[in-house]
C-alpha cells in the first residue's frame, strides 16, 4: 500500500485526502470513478496500526466487511458494579481487525483510475489552496481530513480539541466474548472492554485523563487481565487518544471526516 509518487510544484488535485485509515478510505471509496482528481496521503508507511477495539456498529449502514475476516454479535455482556446483565442486539456488532480492513477497504479503490497514494507523506504546512510537505507541494481544490484525533487540518481550522484515552491489549481470552465492565464507584466514566476477533480478542479500557491518570488506567487494564487469566507477560498493551470535541464537518473548501 506504498505508492511513491514524485512530486512537483506544479502538482495538483481536485481532492486531497490526509489519512487513510477507515474515514479516508471510505471517502476515497465514494470519489472513485467520478470527474475528480483524487490523492490520498498518509504519514504512515503501514495502514491498519491503531490502537482500537476494532469494532463496527449499525450506524455504519452498509459498510461492506470480508465476511470471512469479521465476527458477527449480538449477545452483550456488560458487568455493572459487579452486576451482570445479558441483553441481545438488534443490530450486531461486527468485529474487524484495523490491518484487514485497511487491506479490504484499499482493494476496493486501489485500481480507481482517478484515485492515487501517498505513503509515507509528513504534511509541514498547510495553506488554503496547498499542501507542504516532506516530498514536495502538493496543490488541491478540496480538502479532506481524515487524520485522527491529533488532525493537522482542525489545527489549521484553529478548532478546539478535547481529548479522552485508551489503552488495548491483543490477547488470547479463555471466555471469547463480548463484555463491558462499567463501575462509577471506583473508575467514574471509564469502562473496561472486550472486543472478540478470530482467535483473539483486544481488551482494552477507555478512561477521560483529566479523571483519572494514565498510569491508573493501565494499572486496571493489567489487573483485569490477570484476573481473568490472562497472559499479560506476553501482551503488547498499546495507547492511544481519542478527540471528543466535535464542531462541524464543513470549512469552505476543507472537510472534516471521522
Amino acid at each position: 500500500m506504498t505508492y511513491n509518487l514524485r512530486l512537483t510544484t506544479t502538482d495538483s488535485y481536485d481532492v486531497v485526502i490526509i489519512g487513510a485509515g477507515p474515514a479516508g478510505l471510505s471517502c476515497a471509496k465514494t470519489l472513485a470513478g467520478c470527474q475528480f482528481s483524487v490523492l490520498v496521503i498518509d504519514r504512515s508507511r503501514q495502514q491498519g496500526v491503531k490502537a482500537c477495539g476494532g469494532g463496527i456498529t449499525h450506524l455504519a449502514g452498509d459498510f461492506a466487511l470480508p465476511e470471512d475476516k469479521m465476527q458477527v454479535f449480538r449477545i452483550q455482556t456488560v458487568f455493572l458494579n459487579w452486576m451482570k446483565f445479558t441483553f441481545r442486539l438488534v443490530h450486531p456488532l461486527k468485529t474487524i481487525s484495523r490491518k484487514e480492513l485497511a487491506e479490504f477497504q484499499f482493494s476496493e479503490i486501489k485500481n480507481a483510475p482517478n484515485i492515487k497514494f501517498l505513503y509515507p507523506v509528513k504534511v509541514l504546512k498547510i495553506q488554503q489552496n496547498h499542501l507542504e510537505t516532506d516530498q514536495g507541494i502538493i496543490h488541491f481544490t478540496w480538502l479532506v481530513g481524515a487524520d485522527g484525533a491529533t488532525s493537522q487540518v482542525r489545527k489549521y481550522l484553529n478548532l478546539p480539541f478535547k481529548f479522552r484515552a485508551g489503552y488495548v491489549a491483543e490477547i488470547e481470552l479463555p471466555k471469547h466474548k463480548f463484555f463491558w465492565y462499567v463501575n462509577p464507584r471506583r473508575l467514574g466514566s471509564a469502562y473496561v472492554w472486550s472486543f472478540p476477533h478470530k482467535g483473539y480478542s483486544n481488551v482494552g479500557i477507555y478512561y477521560n485523563p483529566e479523571a483519572i491518570s494514565p498510569a491508573f488506567a493501565k494499572a486496571m487494564l493489567t489487573g483485569f487481565l490477570i484476573k481473568n487469566d490472562c497472559d499479560v507477560k506476553n501482551a503488547m498493551i498499546r495507547g492511544g487518544v481519542v478527540n471528543c470535541h466535535f464542531s462541524g464537518c464543513e470549512f469552505g473548501n476543507v472537510f472534516l471526516v471521522g
